[in-house]
């Protein structure tokens, strides 16, 4: 596309849209502290976020032998639309222990591996959805009327898998 009509196709640019959620929330968990397999439930509290944001960055043709800082960045960006939406609920999983080193003086101790799920009910929100941002009437803004704004809870059923190293002195 190009930047602008006076520009024309001279610099051409690339127009990306992103709709995104960005979620936080302390936890409250109990859990044994020792033994390989260590089961879990916990309490959460918090917020989520959510936004749509363009951004207008340089094409780079697909010529990968251009490092990032040459072509790509950001030109300009804006957030067209956020809301934000509290959040609680509960979480349950286990950590498992695979492996283990006995010399205490080596640096990797232990190995595990995290398996777990998450229920956060979230209050309702209002987001836009993909392919929302559209200038109907032609006057270069993207006003209020013409954004297709939708409202929904925030509820998510959240799984998890991690792995943890432990390191020597972390006991």
């Amino acid at each position: 596309m190009p930047f602008s009509r006076t520009v024309g196709p001279r610099v051409p640019v690339e127009v990306s849209t992103n709709n995104n959620v960005v979620e936080t929330h302390l936890s409250l968990r109990l859990q044994p502290r020792t033994g390989r397999f260590r089961p879990y439930v916990e309490g959460l509290a918090g917020f989520k976020y959510l936004f749509t944001r363009t951004t207008v960055g340089g094409e780079d043709f697909g010529n990968d032998d251009l490092g990032d800082d040459e072509l790509g960045d950001d030109i300009a960006g804006s957030t067209n639309y956020d809301d934000f939406a509290l959040s609680g609920g509960a979480g349950a999983g286990i950590d498992v222990r695979v492996y283990r080193r006995r010399e205490p003086g080596k640096t990797l101790r232990a190995v595990g591996v995290h398996l777990g799920v998450q229920y956060l009910l979230g209050q309702e929100a209002e987001y836009l959805a993909e392919g929302d941002l559209t200038d109907e009437n032609g006057n270069g803004r993207l006003d209020r009327s013409e954004l297709d704004v939708r409202r929904s809870r925030t509820t998510f059923l959240q799984p998890q898998f991690g792995v943890t190293f432990r390191l020597a002195g972390t006991d």
